[in-house]
């Protein structure tokens, strides 16, 4: 039952009780019926509203899903954080701690003379120096 039909069985019950609107109690009823009126009736309207803002955000979340889909492409929650576990064919590097999106393998090959290197936990990508020639690269240079 809706909150404005919960209050009209009250105004029913109190009409029923034969009071006069004119006497204290009557008026007291009278007015305490008139505000639970209009109480439902805004809470309705405020019912009403939080429907259309909650079927509006819907259509916004969709509206947004569809242009992520559009600027990052459907990587299907891709996880970044898979480190490589694997041995390296050309130095036999083992469980590197480096991430298999930017890194052959378990090693880095240096783009000046072409050494694998293995790389360690501590290894700055933005700054890494081959052994071999001595030449300081970043990963992204590689790409």
């Amino acid at each position: 039952m809706a909150l404005t039909d919960k209050v009209a069985y009250i105004k029913g019950l109190v009409e029923g009780m034969g009071l006069d609107k004119d006497e204290k109690t009557g008026k007291v009823f009278a007015e305490i019926i008139s505000v639970l009126s209009e109480m439902a009736e805004k809470l309705d309207m405020v019912h009403d509203d939080c429907e259309e803002l909650k079927q509006y955000l819907e259509e916004v979340d969709e509206d947004l899903e569809v242009l992520e889909d559009e600027v990052y492409g459907d990587e299907d929650d891709e996880d970044y954080d898979d480190y490589c576990d694997g041995e390296c064919d050309c130095c036999d590097a083992e469980d590197c701690e480096y991430n298999e999106d930017d890194c052959d393998g378990c090693v880095v090959t240096c783009p000046n003379c072409g050494v694998c290197l293995e790389l360690e936990e501590d290894d700055d990508p933005e700054h890494l120096v081959c052994p071999n020639c001595e030449k300081e690269f970043s990963l992204d240079e590689e790409e």
